[in-house]
């Protein structure tokens, strides 16, 4: 049955020898239950029963004597109406309560995650009903972040790796590089363009700045952090980050993912806002959106970086340090790692459910899809211009070992005159007029020298060896 009178829910309690305390009425508890008053439980009001009273174990004094590290806030929208509280500081009656009627989405956003202090995750698990797996995959994090995308019954559940710079400031270098790269760039075009004298030629970089710039380039990016998100069959949508967010906190909330900020304070707050228009897969969107355009600077800045190594390395030569490639290497792996899957998982997966292949939320995935493509192929791009920087050291190099060698032949080539005429000289026979000579010294220096000049003479001259 759908359905049971409170006499069969009292004796089906009894069944599982579940007895009502002393002193408490059963047509008080079943009246709490029974939330529409029709004189019968429902299947649906007795899983509510139940999670209300997990629920209410999690609020034990042994799950709320510590203070946990995170930020919890909540917002709910319509096209007309907007409710937010950031944050939330009364959880016990959040975790109570229900998303009004008149909003069309719930968004939940639990920042500061640890898996040591999970109890207000599981405390928004058993209010959203959220699949054992999902949460199984949320609470143990491998030591690689993958990408996934799981329907249940009740939700649907999304893992995407965060991969941004290190901290703010190292942010607004990187965006500060790549606008001074774009700058130069746009120059040079200008100039080849309108081959106007007047434009002054740009000032050459000395190598002390060159190694500046690049050292400030040399760490880029934090590890990567995880994302989940949950979102509900009836208009939840929940996202978990391990980074808490708060503004004006420790140095760590510099570094830390801005989420909200992102999506709530730049977009969502705005009256004019498109996504408040639109349901809850618009905002997944819209923090996929987010998290790609992390990404997007530190992808950027590798042109900015391998122009600035390009010319400490012609300054350099052979002393330019090569650990600077292998360095860039790595992030570059590291990098497309992340976008890669990304890619694989827009394209391949999202855009393959049907709650996202429709009007608005379409358009706005493929236009995550196009910068996601867009990031890999300048990522291919990075790698052939750090090959051909990789192939123009060991051209440098050999060039400059080539130069010793020749260097080292055209000495011993100076040398190989006196070596003849000392070995003519030192041998053991009885008749040797000039062993005796009174200018015989004198005369043997001349010689060599004339020899030696005549022979790098010929070579720098004649032959244009030197």
């Amino acid at each position: 049955k759908d359905a049971v009178s409170y006499d069969e829910f009292y004796n089906g309690l009894l069944a599982l020898g579940i007895t009502v305390p002393a002193g408490v009425s059963f047509r008080d508890i079943v009246r709490k239950i029974d939330s529409n008053g029709d004189t019968s439980i429902s299947v649906d009001e007795f899983i509510h029963a139940v999670q209300m009273i997990k629920q209410a174990h999690l609020f034990k004094p042994e799950h709320t004597q510590a203070e946990y590290d995170h930020v919890l806030r909540v917002v709910d929208y319509s096209p007309t109406n907007l409710h937010a509280v950031d944050p939330v500081t009364k959880l016990q009656s959040f975790m109570f309560s229900a998303k009004p009627q008149w909003a069309k989405v719930r968004w939940v956003h639990l920042a500061g995650f640890q898996r040591t202090d999970d109890v207000n995750l599981r405390r928004l698990a058993i209010k959203y009903q959220l699949h054992p797996l999902a949460l199984e995959d949320c609470l143990n994090q491998n030591d690689k972040i993958r990408c996934k995308f799981e329907h249940y019954e009740d939700h649907s559940f999304l893992i995407v790796p965060v991969l941004r710079p290190l901290h703010t400031d190292k942010a607004r270098h990187i965006e500060a590089c790549i606008a001074d790269h774009r700058r130069e760039v746009f120059n040079k075009r200008q100039a080849a363009l309108l081959k106007d004298d007047m434009l002054k030629p740009p000032v050459a970089a000395t190598r002390e700045t060159l190694t500046a710039k690049l050292n400030e380039l040399k760490v880029m990016m934090r590890e990567p952090q995880q994302l989940c998100v949950f979102q509900t069959n009836d208009g939840n949508v929940l996202s978990v980050q391990e980074d808490v967010d708060m503004e004006g906190g420790s140095s760590s909330a510099t570094a830390a993912f801005p989420l909200w900020g992102l999506v709530f304070d730049h977009n969502m707050a705005k009256s004019y806002s498109k996504l408040r228009s639109h349901d809850g897969n618009f905002l997944v969107v819209s923090l996929l959106n987010a998290v790609m355009e992390e990404i997007m600077p530190l992808v950027e800045v590798f042109e900015a970086k391998f122009d600035l190594q390009g010319q400490l390395l012609r300054l350099e030569g052979t002393k330019f340090d090569t650990k600077r490639f292998s360095r860039a290497k790595k992030q570059l792996i590291a990098i497309e790692k992340i976008v890669r899957p990304l890619l694989d998982l827009v394209q391949d997966q999202l855009l393959d459910q049907d709650e996202f292949n429709h009007g608005e939320v379409k358009n706005y995935l493929r236009d995550v899809k196009d910068h996601l493509k867009q990031m890999a192929a300048e990522l291919r791009e990075h790698q052939q211009t750090l090959a051909a920087l990789i192939d123009e050291e060991k051209r440098i190099s050999a060039k400059a070992q080539a130069d010793v060698m020749y260097a080292m032949s055209v000495i011993a080539a100076c040398f190989l005159p006196g070596t003849f005429m000392t070995g003519i000289y030192g041998m053991n026979f009885d008749h040797m007029p000039e062993l005796t000579w009174e200018y015989g010294y004198i005369v043997w220096w001349v010689v060599l020298l004339t020899v030696v000049s005549t022979l790098l003479s010929f070579m720098k001259f004649v032959k244009g060896w030197i």
